[in-house]
């Protein structure tokens, strides 16, 4: 298990995402971004099957909305390769891009070092059930719940980036109480708490991602932000690798996430924009 443990866990876990493959060629583009990229009669296509499969007449009115769509279509062969990343940092959303790129970097680092390297600290400290990944699965029970809360906090008085800054702190919290732990169900259990606060944080990341960028942006906003947490997905193993194997102190990882998912925190609160309740687009492009 310990030499072929990674790659069963690895071939199972890509099973759900793999067969998002299946369903791709059956999600329709959004209407909004064919229409500013110039493709009213796609757009309309797609509207009416929409209106169809609900059983729905699709509005009279619905050539009414055009005039809502000012800007000039974006020509493939006129837009430069790396426009669209330079708009990221056009005047109207620089800092909202700074600050959400190490906002993912940091709460990746920690998401890292608390899904995959916790529990071989602990296992090489003598401190467990049986295996590492059999650990794994029994903290990961904390994780739907986590998300469940959280997909409902965002829709509240509270909305994105309290509940996201809310978890991040709540998450840091749970893992610094782990450092005097000296038993497997201290571990398990706080550990649980750690992850429930931490799917929780993911959940309402992805939610407002998305939303801080207008539509002819929002893909390469999205995706630049994912990027930072590869970088950091690079970076953080070798690093946690080389502390484990140092025989350092528990507190040092665990100060090192703990401050991870606090900058987290303090990064939610200093983001520009609070997406609840806004029209997104009109937000942002006024």
């Amino acid at each position: 298990m310990a030499e072929y443990g990674w790659r069963r866990l690895l071939l199972i876990s890509s099973v759900p995402t793999g067969s998002i493959l299946l369903v791709l060629p059956f999600i329709p583009e959004s209407p909004r971004f064919l229409l500013l990229k110039g493709r009213e009669r796609k757009a309309f296509a797609v509207l009416k099957k929409v209106a169809r499969r609900n059983n729905r007449p699709l509005p009279i009115s619905i050539m009414g909305l055009l005039p809502h769509y000012k800007k000039e279509p974006v020509s493939p062969k006129n837009a430069g390769f790396f426009k669209p990343l330079v708009l990221l940092f056009s005047k109207g959303m620089r800092r909202q891009t700074i600050v959400l790129w190490l906002l993912w970097f940091f709460a990746s680092g920690g998401l890292i070092g608390v899904i995959i390297f916790l529990p071989q600290y602990f296992h090489a400290k003598g401190i467990g059930n049986g295996t590492v990944y059999e650990d794994i699965f029994l903290t990961t029970t904390g994780n739907v719940p986590g998300i469940v809360l959280a997909a409902f906090l965002i829709e509240t008085k509270l909305g994105r980036k309290k509940t996201i800054a809310l978890f991040a702190f709540l998450c840091a919290a749970f893992i610094f109480v782990l450092g005097p732990v000296n038993s497997s169900t201290y571990l398990i259990v706080a550990s649980i708490g750690g992850k429930f606060f931490l799917y929780g944080l993911w959940a309402a990341i992805d939610a407002y991602t998305p939303e801080v960028y207008p539509t002819e942006e929002r893909s390469t906003g999205s995706a630049a932000a994912n990027c930072m947490a590869r970088v950091a997905g690079l970076i953080s193993p070798p690093i946690y690798t080389a502390v484990l194997e140092s025989g350092l102190s528990i507190w040092v990882p665990l100060g090192t996430w703990v401050g991870l998912f606090i900058a987290t925190g303090i990064l939610a609160l200093l983001l520009p924009r609070e997406t609840l309740g806004q029209d997104i687009d009109t937000e942002l492009e006024g």
